[in-house]
C-alpha cells in the first residue's frame, strides 16, 4: 500500500509540473512547513559534503531557492551524470522526493525538467 501511495504522489508531482503554462515553464512548489528535514549532498566541495538540514529557517531558505527555479520539462526519464547537489526532501506524512542538480538539468523523481534559473552558488552557504 506504502509503494502505490508513493508511486501515485509522485505522478502527481510530475503531472503538476508538467502541466502547461502560458509560457510553458512550471516551478516546483515545495511547502516548507510540511517539511521534517532535506538531506543534501554537495560534489561542488571537496571533500564532498552531506548535511541534514532540520532547522524550520533553513528548510525554508533551500525551498525558497529550489521553488524560484523555472523549470520546462524536457519529457525524459533517466539519471544525471555529473550532478553539483542532490536534496532528499523528506516530509513530515513519510512522503520522500529526490532533487539532483546538474548544470541547467534537473532531475525530480526520475523526471528531467530543464531549470531556466538555476545558480548553484546559491547553495554555497549551506555547505561550507
Amino acid at each position: 500500500m506504502k509503494k502505490y501511495l508513493c508511486v501515485f504522489l509522485t505522478l502527481v508531482l510530475a503531472i503538476s509540473i508538467s502541466s502547461c503554462s502560458p509560457n510553458n515553464t512550471n516551478k516546483l512548489k515545495l511547502n516548507a512547513n510540511d517539511i521534517k528535514e532535506i538531506v543534501g549532498t554537495s560534489q561542488m566541495s571537496n571533500p564532498i559534503i552531506t548535511k541534514t538540514f532540520t532547522d524550520g529557517e533553513t528548510i525554508g531558505e533551500i525551498t525558497n531557492v529550489i521553488n524560484s527555479m523555472n523549470l520546462t520539462s524536457i519529457d525524459t526519464v533517466g539519471e544525471l551524470k555529473g550532478w553539483q547537489y542532490y536534496f532528499s526532501v523528506r516530509y513530515i506524512n513519510g512522503e520522500e522526493i529526490t532533487i539532483s542538480l546538474s548544470d541547467n538539468s534537473i532531475l525530480i523523481n526520475g523526471i528531467v525538467f530543464y531549470a531556466l534559473s538555476y545558480d548553484p552558488k546559491l547553495f554555497y552557504p549551506y555547505f561550507d
